[in-house]
C-alpha cells in the first residue's frame, strides 16, 4: 500500500479544512460571485399598489438583482397615450444577498420627469419601471439614485417593465 508521506496529508487537509471555511464563509455571509444585471432577471417577490384620491403608494419586493448595485424604480403613468407621465418612485443600492424592497408615493400635482404627472389616482394606469445602474459609483451616486440616467455607459444599465393589473 502506498502512503502519503506526512507533510504531504498535512498539506492536502489544510486545503480541504480552507475550502470548507471558504464554502462557510460563503454561506453564512451571503458572499456571491460578480455577476452584472444583464445575467439576472428580476423575481417579484411581493408587488402591491394602493390607490386613493390622494395619490399612488407602491411597495415592491425583489429578488435575483445585480448585487452591490444601484437600482430605482419608477412610475410609467398611462403610458399607451400621449401624455403618459414618468416619476421616480424609490432608489437602494442592492445589498449582497441581491434582494431589495422598495416603496414609493407619487401624488397628483407631485413633480415628473416627463410629463403632466397623475391625472387620476384612481384610474391612470400604472405601470412600474426598475432600472439597474451598476455599481455605486461615488462620482455617479446621485445620478445613479435619482435619475433613470438616459446617459448611461453602453451595457451598464438596464430596464425592465413589470405590468401589473393595479
Amino acid at each position: 500500500m502506498n502512503r502519503i508521506p506526512l507533510h504531504k496529508s498535512a498539506a492536502v487537509r489544510n486545503i480541504l479544512v480552507m475550502m470548507f471555511l471558504s464554502l462557510v464563509l460563503i454561506l453564512t455571509l451571503g458572499i456571491v460571485p460578480a455577476v452584472t444585471a444583464d445575467e439576472l432577471d428580476p423575481v417579484v417577490e411581493r408587488v402591491r399598489l394602493v390607490r386613493t384620491p390622494g395619490g399612488i403608494t407602491m411597495q415592491l419586493r425583489l429578488s435575483n438583482l445585480p448585487p452591490n448595485e444601484v437600482a430605482t424604480i419608477w412610475f410609467l403613468i398611462n403610458p399607451d397615450t400621449d401624455y403618459f407621465s414618468v416619476a421616480r418612485a424609490a432608489g437602494n443600492v442592492i445589498g449582497r444577498s441581491g434582494i431589495s424592497g422598495f416603496a414609493g408615493h407619487f401624488a397628483p400635482g407631485q413633480e415628473t420627469m416627463i410629463g403632466p404627472g397623475l391625472q387620476d389616482p384612481l384610474t391612470d394606469e400604472v405601470v412600474l419601471v426598475l432600472i439597474t445602474h451598476g455599481p455605486v459609483d461615488p462620482d455617479r451616486i446621485l445620478e445613479q439614485l435619482f435619475t433613470p440616467e438616459p446617459d448611461c455607459p453602453p451595457g451598464v444599465c438596464q430596464e425592465y417593465m413589470f405590468d401589473f393589473d393595479f
